[in-house]
């Protein structure tokens, strides 16, 4: 995870920034993920989106889609309007569906408050980001804003109405012009890095734009946008990033561009087509320096506020795996489903899975709580301790038995002797395809690896 994420307005130029993260499918355990299924006909009579729910990834049969209220908002960004979609889905005993859409990527965020004549405030909380959108609706048109914590405190970032088709069509307000920005595979450079990164971009002929951007420390999660001519506007928005991306196409074929996070953050950033690109090793960035004896010694407080040892839920004699994390941290949200279901499926044969969270508050209750409801949003059944504040420095202090921690997430396979037999930084996640797949198979390996041979659940881990 880059550090622009979690910190509150950085100077520009004060500090070289690690290649961070994104990322993200985020939030609710009542998130549905759903394919969207739109009608042009009904679009244009009554002005609403036709989504399909479906179930781990495959729709319904025999379901009919229901109808929902489908606008389009932007987050007021000093990079401009930073678009996303909305779907609001009334019900007549009890708090509306609110959906926020994010590319493929679909958020049932928490309703909080709501009108009960369908205008009014609107209030939903995206669990464990501690973040909450609010809006107003009134004859006058919307506002509202996004507030969302950051090391410093809590930001907000104004919302408004944005120019575009309430329900569906190009995101950005650009000229229809045939795209002339090469989809595939380049090779970025970010002004306020000198670690690598990988962009994958896909353009449709008729302008649609999506990808991500990989870095040694995560991934940027999914971005939405559209392409006209030589320009490129691609954006985030998930509760927890506010990602706005401009690009213009140079007459050597490469790109430049801007990227602002939030109303926080600002850089350049260049892109060369390269469909070789590719990132270091991710198991040869951060080096144990101990052993699991070592990680075991240390004491922190459980979620209640005892005194645990990292032995008493990572136990000597079994293979482990120790996840340093943050609840803030959308990279980690994303580990975090797929640890659940590894748990699941190895507990069985005697693996253990324990996460060290270092949080943005300073007073323990209030990361307690941020971190329980992290868990309860996530369905997370193994032990999660507290362990620190964010800084990745200060992380690196606490945990002696890394050269340091370069990123959340970083995860610690330890086998049943004690050694820290891998470390992984960062976490690619679903967004990057690809990338995402091998990351699930090298996992799963060396956790095979560390197990003794015998019966287990069968299948893979999202089965």
């Amino acid at each position: 995870m880059r550090d622009h994420q979690i910190r509150s307005y950085a100077p520009r130029g004060s500090r070289r920034f690690v290649r961070r993260f994104v990322s993200a499918r985020v939030v609710s355990s009542e998130k549905i993920v759903y394919r969207v299924g739109m009608c042009k006909a009904i679009l244009a009579v009554l002005g609403v989106v036709m989504m399909s729910v479906v179930s781990g990834g495959r729709a319904e049969p025999g379901n009919p889609a229901p109808p929902h209220r489908s606008r389009l908002f932007a987050l007021d960004t000093p990079g401009g309007p930073l678009p996303f979609r909305i779907s609001v889905q009334r019900s007549d005993d009890g708090p509306p569906v609110v959906r926020v859409i994010n590319g493929p990527e679909v958020l049932t965020p928490r309703v909080v408050e709501y009108p009960r004549d369908g205008s009014g405030r609107y209030v939903v909380r995206f669990g464990g980001f501690g973040s909450e959108l609010e809006w107003r609706e009134t004859s006058g048109g919307i506002t509202g804003e996004w507030r969302t914590r950051r090391r410093g405190g809590t930001v907000a970032v104004p919302l408004t109405p944005a120019s575009g088709r309430p329900g569906g069509g190009p995101l950005f307000d650009l000229p229809v012009e045939k795209p002339r920005v090469a989809p595939g595979r380049y090779r970025v450079d970010f002004s306020s890095s000198d670690e690598p990164a990988v962009g994958e971009f896909k353009i449709t002929p008729d302008g649609a734009a999506s990808g991500t951007f990989l870095t040694t420390t995560g991934d940027y999660r999914y971005l939405t946008g559209n392409c006209s001519g030589g320009t490129l506007r691609l954006s985030c928005f998930d509760g927890a990033h506010a990602f706005l991306f401009h690009a213009a196409l140079q007459p050597d074929g490469t790109l430049a561009g801007d990227f602002w996070s939030g109303s926080w953050w600002h850089e350049t950033w260049t892109a060369t087509p390269d469909p070789d690109a590719r990132l270091p090793d991710p198991f040869a960035q951060t080096h144990a320096t101990g052993t699991g004896a070592d990680l075991e010694s240390l004491i922190f407080r459980d979620l209640d506020g005892n005194p645990t040892p990292v032995s008493r839920i990572a136990p000597p004699g079994t293979p482990r795996l120790v996840v340093i994390f943050g609840s803030w941290c959308p990279n980690c949200h994303d580990e975090t489903r797929l640890l659940t279901r590894l748990h699941k499926k190895y507990a069985p044969r005697g693996l253990r899975i324990a996460g060290l969270a270092f949080e943005h508050e300073k007073d323990f209750e209030s990361a307690a709580a941020r971190v329980r409801e992290y868990a309860a949003d996530l369905g997370v059944e193994y032990p999660l301790l507290i362990a620190g504040l964010s800084r990745k420095e200060k992380a690196s202090e606490i945990l002696p038995v890394l050269d340091r921690v370069r990123s959340y997430p970083t995860t610690l396979f330890i086998d049943a002797d004690g050694e820290i037999e891998a470390v992984y930084t960062g976490f690619s996640g679903p967004a990057t395809g690809d990338a995402y797949s091998e990351l699930r198979r090298s996992f799963i390996a060396h956790i095979e690896s560390m197990l003794k041979p015998g019966p287990g659940p069968g299948g893979g881990a999202d089965d």
